[in-house]
Order: structure tokens, then C-alpha cells, then sequence
């Protein structure tokens, strides 16, 4: 019997709770799209300052890279340190550390790689563009 009545009480509950989650999905998916839209707007305004030569190409590769570099120094110093640690409690710190500085320039360097492949292949990222998001300005 109170198997029944909770049964009932929880289809009460999801049937009220039912349309305002899906009301907040949608208002979220809206969100993340626009979120999307200015990320990708964002980053063709820097392509295109690549392209066009209005921003500096080779300080741009070399300020990455530079943090590229940097990033691997200070994992490998961190790795270093933890494990010459004798049985301490702050060896499991450098090591997270490491591997956070290290997951850290993985993603700078696909960041560098995917934008300059952009600047080399410009007229095709920009259609690619346009046809995912026709609505979206890109002649500003």
C-alpha cells in the first residue's frame, strides 16, 4: 500500500516537473548555441587577423609556442620533483601537477595547430562557416 501511494505521489511529481525541465533544456540548448555562435565569431575574427596581416603571424606562433614550451618545463620539473620525494605527502601533488601542466599544453598546442591551420586554409573555414551558421556576420 505505501509502495502504491509513493508510485502514485512520484508520477504526480514528474508529470508537474515534466514541462518546466523541458522548457529549461531548451532555453539551455538556445544558450550553448549562441555560447557556440560568439566562440566561432571569436575565433575567425582572430583567423582572420592572421590572415590578412593585420596581427602578426610569427609573434603569434612564437608567443604559443612559447607557452607550449614553458608548460612541458614546468611538468617535467614538476614530475621531477615528485618522484625524487621520498614517501611524502606533496609527491601526489606534483604529480597531478604534472599532468595538469601537461594536459595543459597538449590543449594549447591543439589550439596553435587547428588556428593556424585555419589561417592556411582560410577560404575553406570561412565557407564552412557560412554554411553551418548563415545568420552568422562574418564581414565585420
Amino acid at each position: 500500500m505505501v509502495a502504491a501511494a509513493l508510485g502514485y505521489l512520484l508520477s504526480v511529481v514528474a508529470n508537474f516537473t515534466t514541462v518546466p525541465i523541458g522548457l529549461a533544456a531548451g532555453k539551455f540548448k538556445g544558450r550553448l548555441i549562441e555560447r557556440s555562435k560568439t566562440r566561432a565569431l571569436q575565433a575567425y575574427k582572430e583567423v582572420r587577423a592572421l590572415h590578412d596581416g593585420t596581427r602578426d603571424k610569427y609573434i603569434y606562433a612564437i608567443h604559443s609556442w612559447g607557452f607550449v614550451i614553458a608548460y612541458l618545463i614546468m611538468s617535467s620539473a614538476a614530475a621531477v620533483v615528485g618522484s625524487l620525494l621520498p614517501q611524502s605527502d606533496r609527491a601526489p601533488f606534483f604529480l597531478v601537477a604534472s599532468t595538469f601542466l601537461l594536459l595543459m599544453s597538449a590543449r594549447r598546442l591543439w589550439i596553435v595547430v587547428f588556428t593556424l591551420n585555419r589561417v592556411q586554409y582560410f577560404d575553406d573555414y570561412q565557407a564552412q562557416l557560412k554554411k553551418r551558421w548563415p545568420d552568422l556576420a562574418l564581414d565585420n
